[in-house]
């Protein structure tokens, strides 16, 4: 968890602009599919994370708290969705960052 908020604070800087209410964030991987156990661990770790963080009243982005919005997206555990994904997400000009997006489909 503390990897998780040193990277969510570090997002946080990175920020160009601070006139959202909240910091988007996608969370991907192979929910569904032969992975499907390590990666709903994964993504549950991350929500459990990301919940105390909101409840905490969020991330400090300079002077202002932002909660923080999650994105899903299931890859399937296969190549072709992972980079529809990946374009799709890549295109979302108000998305922060992205946790998960590891796998290869084996």
């Amino acid at each position: 968890m503390v990897r998780l908020l040193v990277s969510l604070s570090m997002i946080g800087l990175a920020l160009p602009a601070f006139a959202a209410d909240a910091l988007k964030l996608a969370i991907t991987g192979p929910f569904t599919g032969g992975q499907h156990r390590w990666a709903l661990r994964c993504r549950d770790g991350a929500k459990l994370a990301i919940g105390e963080i909101n409840a905490a009243g969020g991330i400090q982005v300079g002077a202002v708290k932002m909660r923080i919005e999650v994105i899903e997206r299931d890859d399937e555990a296969k190549n072709e969705r992972g980079a529809l994904i990946a374009q799709e997400l890549a295109s979302m000009p108000d998305l922060s960052g992205v946790i998960g997006s590891v796998n290869t489909g084996w």
